[in-house]
């Protein structure tokens, strides 16, 4: 009501001036002898256009009688037939902006109810269809900025392979798996994802880290992979320390120079599985096979095998060597 206040008292001045221009000028020509009613009807014209705008602007305070009450205003109510009379032709663009009409404000919204109700009858229904068919022909929100499911940092199956209790409730639904290592495996429980990345190792091994993220596992998940392997060549796992990699091969150092990133690249897809090379000062997955000879017999030159054997097995519940020094 404050709203209209100020523009209610002008009206009610222009009203009580131009009753009083009209009774003056009404007073002076029939005191000249005549009745010239030109002035009058001009005045007349002009308070009925007055009354016309406060009516059609709600400055009166109650609503025009020719729109329903929720519109407010002749403006409102015809602009709002306006739009619904094009959304009943059920075209798409006609029924987008009634769309958008109604999610502009709650007046326009209570204004298209109240006028459907009486005249549209089956335009909220158009209007439901087209939004649903709207929603399903919606593209997919944009995945998470960091893949917390890249190579480098998870495998699915290594993952299931690692953690029986996974093993059990997913058994070979690696969607499920992923789902749960993005979700609540890494997040939650900081469970490791790959053999060259063990976020607790990596918060343990660095004391800058550990007093930097806590036990935030997926932002130094996400350190790890943006800054401490490709800028800092930090290792990831007890298994793998990229530096220790490039100084014990020559020929990778000459390939790769401190290029962490594709060095790491070669261990996971070539030095691992094909060549049995070593990762670390902590585990040499030849010396492994050759020190156990029942693994040699079980895993053969399956390097990856043998390798995840120590992990899962042969470390934590045998406490078996994994390399000449240790």
């Amino acid at each position: 009501m404050k709203r209209r206040l100020f523009p209610t008292i002008l009206l009610g001045s222009f009203l009580l001036s131009s009753a009083v221009s009209t009774a003056n000028v009404s007073a002076k020509t029939i005191g000249s002898g005549g009745v010239k009613d030109g002035g009058a009807t001009a005045t007349a014209l002009l308070i009925a256009a007055a009354f016309q705008f406060a009516l059609e602007e709600g400055f009166l305070g109650f609503p025009f009688h020719s729109g329903p009450d929720e519109c407010r205003n002749l403006r409102r109510y015809n602009s709002t037939r306006a739009v619904l009379e094009r959304a009943e032709s059920g075209q798409d663009a006609a029924l987008k902006e009634l769309h958008h009409f109604i999610n502009a404000s709650s007046m326009n919204r209570n204004c298209v109810r109240s006028i459907t109700a009486g005249f549209f009858g089956d335009i909220e229904s158009k209007l439901d269809d087209f939004i649903a068919s709207t929603r399903e022909s919606d593209p997919q929100p944009e995945p998470p900025s960091f893949d917390y499911a890249q190579p480098l940092i998870f495998d699915v199956q290594f993952y299931s392979d690692t953690y029986p209790d996974l093993k059990q409730a997913f058994g070979s639904d690696f969607s499920a798996a992923t789902e749960h290592w993005i979700k609540q495996g890494l997040p939650n429980e900081g469970r490791r994802g790959s053999r060259e990345f063990d976020v607790q190792f990596y918060l343990d091994t660095y004391p800058d880290l550990k007093q930097a993220f806590g036990s935030d596992f997926s932002a130094a998940t996400e350190h790890w992979i943006k800054q401490g392997l490709p800028n800092e060549g930090r290792r990831g796992s007890r298994e793998f320390d990229v530096q220790f990699y490039l100084d014990t091969y020559p020929d990778l150092k000459q390939a790769f120079g401190s290029d962490f990133s594709a060095a790491t690249e070669h261990w996971i897809k070539q030095g691992l599985p094909n060549e049995g090379r070593r990762g670390s000062r902590e585990f040499d997955v030849q010396f492994y096979l050759d020190t156990h000879s029942d693994l040699k017999q079980a895993f053969g030159n399956n390097f990856i095998a043998a390798f995840d054997h120590w992990i899962k097995q042969g470390l934590p519940n045998e406490g078996r060597r994994g390399s000449d020094e240790l």
